[in-house]
């Protein structure tokens, strides 16, 4: 087995979480960290080593890379893409994919021009107990589709621990860009349908929008897709735990995604039918990653950027239709 030297851009966050993975993953080297933080790289290369660098350039120039990943705040995206293609070093990047659709299309053009090796890091399409209960409902009529993403970022000891990116939608998309993606997605993903119009409703009732908060706390989005499936997801920064779920029902079959439990559980055909993934949740897709950088092979980037995109502006719309309270049709 070939040895797939890893470099990571922005370690701080999300990127945890990946390092940890891609330590239990044999004939896998933790190779660079790059950050602008000295005390959060600091951590990271005591945790689990490789050589640290303040600038990225510097690390791609210097480093014999196999992959990349790139876990940088939203708003750094572009640059650090640019010099992953021009040395041909595959790269995985960190939803959402931009923060805007303009320099998200210039880097979906930079990325096809190049015929790049990229995927754009969408978890739930690789959980593994997701992957077989959409096998075991393939084919059928999916009526409808609930879901919620409860979260406690609202709370006072949750936000001294968060980035306070996390709340100001010019830098993280706020709770729609962040965290109702992943939900929008895996709609998307599920039913291979694009949606056709939205409603979609915010209030901080908790905590009022005022400095350093711009993002609405909870979000009721409404979605009708171009199949006629509907849609409806619950959003909340202002449940006291953390709790995602995804229920959907159709032609003989329910089946209720546990995703923040990492299984799921329903009925096909009057028979009860369990999913569980005993891995971590981020494991399978950085397998995949890693599997991609040593074959090539683009199947296994289950979300490139291309398709990210259509995510991204997913979320502008409901973002949107809350702002000005009006429907979007796409």
């Amino acid at each position: 087995m070939s040895l797939v030297r890893i470099g990571v851009i922005g370690v701080g966050g999300i990127s945890g979480v990946h390092l940890e993975n891609l330590r239990q993953m044999e004939g896998v080297e933790i190779a660079a960290l790059c950050d602008l933080s000295e005390r959060v790289l600091s951590n990271r290369i005591e945790a689990f080593g490789g050589r640290g660098y303040a600038d990225f350039h510097e690390m791609l120039e210097k480093e014999d890379l196999q992959g990349v990943l790139l876990c940088t705040p939203p708003k750094v995206r572009l640059e650090p893409i640019r010099a992953c293609v021009d040395k041909r070093i595959p790269v995985f990047v960190e939803k959402p994919p931009s923060v805007t659709l303009e320099e998200g299309e210039e880097i979906r053009a930079l990325l096809a021009e190049s015929d790049h090796p990229h995927m754009v890091g969408f978890v739930f399409r690789w959980a593994e107990f997701v992957r077989p209960a959409l096998e075991a409902i393939a084919g059928r009529q999916v009526y409808g589709i609930r879901s919620h993403y409860f979260a406690d970022m609202m709370f006072p000891e949750a936000r001294e621990r968060c980035s306070p990116i996390y709340y100001d939608k010019s830098l993280s998309g706020g709770l729609i860009g962040d965290q109702a993606l992943h939900i929008l997605d895996l709609i998307r993903h599920v039913t291979g349908a694009e949606a056709r119009r939205i409603s979609a409703f915010g209030n901080n009732l908790m905590c009022p929008k005022g400095p350093g908060i711009n993002t609405e706390e909870t979000v009721a989005i409404q979605l009708e897709l171009e199949t006629g499936v509907v849609a409806s997801h619950l959003h909340t920064w202002a449940f006291p735990r953390w709790e995602i779920e995804m229920t959907l029902f159709g032609d003989n079959f329910d089946l209720t995604l546990h995703l923040s439990e990492n299984r799921a559980e329903g009925q096909i055909d009057g028979k009860k039918a369990v999913f569980a993934q005993e891995s971590q949740l981020h494991y399978p897709e950085m397998e995949a990653f890693i599997e991609l950088v040593r074959t090539g092979d683009r199947a296994l980037a289950r979300s490139d950027y291309t398709d990210s995109l259509k995510t991204l502006a997913l979320t502008q719309a409901v973002d949107r239709s809350v702002v000005t309270g009006e429907m979007v049709n796409l």
